[in-house]
């Protein structure tokens, strides 16, 4: 059986070992006990000022871990994510587990043709292989940046409003391409001069005629938005989309598995998306700039046959 180590009657004991062993001890003090003064140098020793020889070893520690090849920055932090999002080339699958875009819905809600996509299920919810959702996310980069660098129009759609919003708006932005973050009104594209027709005033009937049509719509949040991926494939428009583990990926012709209720990991797709089509529409200007040089300096073009 264990007993506690009363101080009080062993005081003497302890005073005779630190002598021995050459420490000092506090002075005797009637006012206060034995234990408050030991806890007293103890808070003392804490906070007194490092000496030369430690502080010259903890400012070795950030070289030594910068040459292991492991520093830790903030770029998956949800401030940076949504202000300056990662390309398409430095996104890790660290980066989307942080997200939290493993996350499926529950497995009574599982829909078969996700299948390929799920990596397994824990605690009845099924989770999404992240693997498969860094290749599919970076082939819908890859369209998104084709788009832009032909001169397209993208609309970035998602109507769950709140951060969901904010990072559709952030998103098309970042790459002046156009978003919509309220209800779609149904026959938008498969009636488009009926709709804008009532919509517009009459001073403004010019408009109708520079209406274009969306050459890609990059859908956030298919599932409650299904009539717009039936319009747009009534109007020939190509469709990326988030597709969850509770939605069927073939209603969209580029899906990317993920969870679509992570406000976090929308904004990290959002903004990959994003910085692809920003890339292909700096790749225009640059092309367009160099021929309007060459123009200027009277040289003519040849295309390559």
């Amino acid at each position: 059986m264990s007993t506690m180590f009363d101080f009080k009657n062993n005081k003497e004991t302890l005073i005779n070992a630190a002598t021995a062993s050459n420490k000092t001890l506090p002075s005797e003090n009637p006012n206060n006990s034995f234990v408050s003064e030991i806890s007293q140098r103890y808070s003392q020793a804490i906070l007194r000022e490092p000496s030369d020889s430690e502080k010259s070893r903890f400012d070795d520690v950030p070289d030594f871990i910068k040459q292991t090849g492991s520093l830790k920055v903030l770029y998956d932090t949800p401030h940076k994510i949504l202000n300056s999002p990662p390309s398409p080339y430095d996104l890790t699958i660290k980066s989307l587990l942080k997200a939290g875009l493993h996350l499926g819905h529950s497995k009574s809600l599982w829909n078969p043709s996700t299948f390929p996509f799920i990596f397994g299920v824990r605690h009845d919810i099924s989770i999404i292989n992240l693997e498969h959702t860094l290749i599919y996310l970076r082939r819908a980069c890859k369209v998104v940046r084709d788009v832009t660098y032909r001169g397209g129009i993208i609309l970035f759609i998602n109507t769950r409003g709140g951060g969901f919003a904010h990072a559709t708006i952030n998103a098309a932005k970042r790459c002046k391409q156009y978003q919509l973050t309220s209800r779609w009104l149904p026959g938008t594209l498969t009636n488009s001069q009926q709709i804008l027709g009532h919509l517009t005033k009459k001073t403004d009937k010019d408009l109708l005629a520079k209406v274009h049509t969306p050459d890609l719509i990059v859908l956030l949040n298919p599932v409650e938005n299904e009539i717009v991926l039936r319009e747009s494939r009534q109007s020939n428009v190509p469709t990326i989309g988030i597709v969850d583990t509770d939605f069927n990926p073939m209603k969209v012709d580029w899906p990317i598995p993920a969870n679509d209720d992570s406000v976090r990991g929308v904004e990290l797709i959002a903004g990959v998306l994003s910085v692809a089509a920003r890339d292909g529409l700096l790749h225009r200007y640059n092309i367009l700039r160099k021929l309007a040089e060459i123009k200027e300096k009277g040289g003519s073009i040849v295309a390559k046959s």
